[in-house]
């Protein structure tokens, strides 16, 4: 999913991956960062999606209001992909300790960094409805 390559990027931005297995989730890109890529992402893939059309429409002819409704729409969906890409990759993490151990990485400390993200995400969630 598009969405969740896009949760995937912005969790990211928090590392985690270096020798610390310490993600620091005051990196994860803000709102206004977030429009941005997602905003930037769709101009350029629906202008490539226009050329293939071999249509005459340019980029400065793109819908605003459409554009800004698609940012909206997936904005959403990223944001409840950022949640499974926190326990997919702290369960991987789980996983990953129980068959490499963590001698090299400490899998669970990173781990347990995702799945407690989750939650603070959750709890976000829950309170913005």
């Amino acid at each position: 999913y598009l969405s969740f390559d896009i949760a995937n990027h912005f969790n990211e931005f928090a590392g985690g991956t270096d020798p610390s297995a310490t993600p620091h989730y005051e990196w994860f890109p803000d709102r206004d960062a977030q429009r941005s890529f997602v905003k930037s992402y769709l101009e350029v893939t629906m202008n490539e999606s226009t050329d293939d059309n071999e249509s005459s429409k340019s980029s400065n002819d793109v819908d605003h209001d459409d554009i800004d409704k698609r940012v909206d729409a997936l904005l959403l969906e990223v944001d409840g992909f950022i949640m499974a890409n926190h326990l997919y990759w702290g369960l991987w993490a789980v996983n990953q300790a129980a068959i490499e151990g963590c001698n090299e990485f400490d899998y669970l400390k990173y781990g347990t960094a995702r799945i407690n993200q989750y939650y603070v995400q959750k709890k976000q969630a829950e309170c913005r409805q």
